[in-house]
């Protein structure tokens, strides 16, 4: 399964502290209905197993920026839109830094590992 998305936002805007309890912040749940929606229009199937999971960012210009910081909102987002049941089923990612690109953006691709890495691990 691969998919082009807009760049999310960085685990610094993500979540958002509000008195003792910490949500998910309007930039983070927007994110993650855009997902949602453009799985739905792919009909994306639910991918089931081990998985892999590949990520080329195109950032937007040439600032320096984290690219594990915007792990966390794009893979929580891919399991909120129904491509896979829960992202602890992730057992390999691989992060890559790709041209610089107007707007920004991430390319996924998930695809399922041929059996289960650790057997004892909860799927």
């Amino acid at each position: 399964m691969e998919l082009s998305l807009p760049l999310p936002p960085s685990a610094n805007h993500y979540y958002r502290r509000v008195g003792r309890a910490t949500l998910i912040s309007r930039a983070g749940r927007e994110y993650r209905a855009g997902v949602k929606a453009a799985l739905l229009a792919m009909g994306a199937p639910s991918v089931t197993g081990p998985l892999t999971v590949l990520v080329t960012v195109y950032p937007p210009d040439r600032r320096r920026r984290d690219l594990d910081n915007l792990l966390k909102c794009l893979l929580d987002s891919l399991q909120h839109g129904g491509l896979y049941r829960d992202d602890s089923m992730i057992d390999r990612i691989d992060i890559r830094r790709g041209q610089c690109t107007r707007g920004g953006g991430v390319h996924v691709t998930v695809y399922a590992l041929p059996g289960p890495v650790c057997s004892g691990a909860a799927r």
